[in-house]
């Protein structure tokens, strides 16, 4: 309570960049839908952003690896 969220979106490196960019927004929301509709979560207080396949964990070098870069990080700001 009190505190912003930030919705990070990622995807691995399969796909164009463009497309990856739209999956990782989409991702995101996906996010911010669930946490609205199951929790009491007010849409105001969450921003959600894409980053496509810019900001690996690791390399996408695997399956294993490529499904790790597919994520959604969340962040709290005060």
């Amino acid at each position: 309570k009190g505190k912003t969220l930030i919705l990070k979106g990622h995807t691995d490196s399969d796909g164009s960049d463009a497309y990856n960019l739209i999956l990782s927004l989409n991702r995101a929301v996906s996010v911010h839908n669930y946490l609205v509709g199951n929790f009491s979560i007010e849409q105001s207080c969450m921003q959600v952003l894409g980053y496509g396949e810019s900001m690996p964990l690791v390399p996408n070098t695997s399956r294993h690896n490529k499904q790790m870069n597919r994520r959604v990080e969340v962040q709290a700001l005060p």
